[in-house]
């Protein structure tokens, strides 16, 4: 349960840095099938995307980025997240500018950020998963954030929520906020996902997320429909895709190891008194409006429990025919880190982009991270 923040954040402290050129558009999608193979084992050939637009290089480590029109005027604003700190910035004209950051509370490490509108105002919410330092045990508990707009300034109105969160698209259903905590000591998540519910400026959880299987987690699940058919896809444990049917029965799985978080969670380590691990969030999953599966993939160092620095990274688009998941295009493999994605029309041209976040140097004292737009046909 989490009501309203026992210190109140201060608003959002406007800068606005020169706006910086984005770089000219060039090739960044691969279809599967081509000369360069697929990236997931899954391959069938498809159209080519028109192009990339590679933003600046911005210091510190974004773990999430959200694209919303936050006041309902009708013009959007591209969200970062930070492990420190939230920047809210526009893209247009082929400019990036940045408008300004939202404050975080002390000893809060954020790990997440998504949109939604749960009270139906037409201004959603950020709702921004992140954790901190209970200094009693020596560990991270998960404290979300919830921001929105009061009187034309960003404030944090609720802090503490003991749950992951993440916006989920429920085909048949609705938009919600996933809710999930973290496992007592041991493990990442523990426990039900449930959708966030929201009272005033209290947030909590509401009805379960049950669709018939116990693998659930707040990140990493896609629920999708074709023709009369319902399943859901989510990374299994050992972070391999699945498809199963709402009864839990398993009807696919990957042969390849995909996606792949840094965003993490410091607990005990069972093993050794004293000691710590990192236990890491799971990617997240989206969908394009046609349909299309998008799947990060991250590849490097991926050590269960020590830091995982990948050294390259690319977005997959599947599909799903009703037997089996098959790639239909990939970007271009870059180097570093793919942290998050969201399909929207980012430069409010009417045509929708895919936006990722891609950070390089983690585990070195210069991490930077760069805003990366796909342009579709």
């Amino acid at each position: 349960v989490a009501a309203k923040p026992s210190t109140v954040a201060a608003p959002i402290a406007v800068t606005r840095p020169q706006a910086t050129t984005l770089a000219q558009p060039q090739t960044g999608i691969v279809a599967a099938g081509k000369s360069a193979g697929t990236a997931t084992g899954l391959g069938r050939p498809s159209t080519d995307m028109e192009g990339v637009w590679n933003g600046p290089d911005m210091p510190g480590e974004m773990v999430g980025v959200a694209v919303v029109d936050l006041d309902g005027y009708g013009v959007v604003e591209t969200v970062s997240a930070f492990t420190n700190k939230v920047l809210i910035g526009s893209l247009a004209g082929g400019q990036y500018k940045g408008q300004g950051f939202i404050d975080i509370p002390k000893r809060t490490r954020l790990v997440g950020i998504d949109a939604a509108d749960l009270d139906g105002n037409g201004r959603p919410e950020l709702y921004i998963s992140a954790v901190k330092l209970d200094i009693s045990r020596d560990i991270e508990v998960v404290a979300s954030l919830v921001a929105e707009e009061v009187n034309g300034q960003y404030r944090i109105i609720a802090d503490d929520i003991p749950y992951f969160l993440r916006r989920v698209d429920i085909p048949w259903e609705e938009t919600v906020i996933a809710a999930q905590r973290a496992a007592d000591t041991e493990r990442t998540y523990g426990g039900k996902v449930y959708r966030l519910q929201r009272q005033g400026d209290d947030f909590d959880n509401g009805a379960e997320i049950d669709f018939g299987t116990g693998k659930l987690t707040a990140n990493g699940f896609l629920p999708i429909q074709s023709d009369d058919q319902r399943v859901v896809v989510l990374f299994d444990i050992n972070e391999r895709l699945e498809v199963v049917k709402l009864t839990g029965k398993k009807i696919w799985d990957s042969d390849e190891v995909l996606g792949g978080s840094s965003a993490y969670i410091l607990r005990e380590d069972p093993n050794a008194r004293g000691d710590k691990l990192k236990y890491y969030l799971k990617a997240n999953l989206d969908r394009m409006p046609d349909g299309t599966i998008l799947v990060p993939v991250n590849k490097g160092d991926d050590g269960m429990f020590s830091s995982k620095v990948f050294s390259e990274s690319l977005l997959a688009g599947l599909v799903w025919d009703g037997d089996s998941l098959e790639e239909a295009w990939h970007t271009d493999p870059k180097g570093g880190y793919l942290a998050d994605f969201q399909v929207a029309d980012v430069d409010n041209d009417d045509r929708d982009e895919i936006v990722t976040a891609l950070v390089r140097g983690i585990g070195d004292d210069l991490v930077q991270s760069k805003l990366v737009v796909y342009e579709l046909p």
